[in-house]
């Protein structure tokens, strides 16, 4: 009796020892399966840009109006193929090829910040993306550009007027739509004024300052003054206007308002 008993315990503990095992490898093996499927997840397939996009300056804050061209470095082979896209930010024309090693845009008004996207079928279609932003307007190093006013007036015509004259032109007294303007710069504050003012002329900038409606009741030789500035400094153009009354003989056929 006591062998048979003997004999069943020791049956026993081998069972339990082989259990013990099988429930380790089962563990082991079950970690190894895991850790391959992280592997595949992504750790070894993951792409590698090992390449840069140059641009002038390595800079990728711009003015507005201005043109910029990226390009991708170097080591990267000429049978790489090319796909640039902007994915956000208004004002971003792109100028020419969006297939080629370089991408060309200009930043117009309305541009406050965007994206571009390059796509490529290079080290495992690695692709790129990158911000570009505008240039603050308490860091502009250059006072704005020395520009001309320029005029549009609506008929009637004076004679001798001449439509964008620069300097000066002729303008029919008692008229509406006669527009004096410059081109419109970011970050730029303009001030408009005419002499002799008061009752006989006066000169209402547009609400971005930039153009200015002009008005005249009385014959005679006017000046307009516009300064510029900015956080960098400024400058002063100025335009002179010769009135005359085109109802009496001066040329075009005038109305009144």
């Amino acid at each position: 009796m006591k062998t048979i008993l003997r004999l069943l315990s020791i049956f026993i503990l081998v069972t339990t020892i082989n259990a013990c095992q099988n429930e380790g490898e089962e563990l082991i093996t079950n970690e190894t399966t895991s850790t391959s499927k992280q592997v595949e997840s992504g750790i070894l397939n993951r792409d590698i840009c090992d390449f840069n996009i140059v641009t002038a300056n390595d800079s990728y804050v711009v003015n507005i109006g201005e043109t910029k061209t990226f390009t991708v470095s170097s080591n990267v082979p000429t049978s790489t193929r090319f796909k640039w896209s902007v994915i956000r930010g208004a004002g971003i024309q792109v100028i020419g090829s969006s297939t080629s090693r370089s991408f060309t845009v200009k930043f117009n008004l309305g541009f406050n910040g965007g994206s571009i996207r390059l796509e490529t079928n290079y080290s495992g279609n690695c692709n790129k993306e990158f911000d570009v932003s505008l240039v603050s307007c308490s860091k502009i190093k250059t006072p704005p550009s020395q520009t001309p006013i320029l005029s549009d007036f609506l008929q009637p015509y004076p004679q001798g007027y001449v439509p964008n004259n620069l300097g000066y032109n002729y303008i029919c007294t008692r008229t509406v739509a006669n527009i004096l303007y410059v081109p419109l710069e970011r970050c730029v504050n303009y001030s408009w004024s005419i002499s002799p003012g008061g009752f006989d002329a006066n000169i209402q900038p547009s609400f971005n300052g930039s153009e200015a409606l002009v008005n005249i009741n009385k014959p005679g030789t006017y000046v307009v003054t516009l300064r510029r500035s900015n956080s960098a400094g400024s400058n002063i153009e100025k335009y002179t206007l010769y009135a005359q009354d085109c109802n009496t003989g001066g040329g075009g056929g005038g109305f009144g308002f």
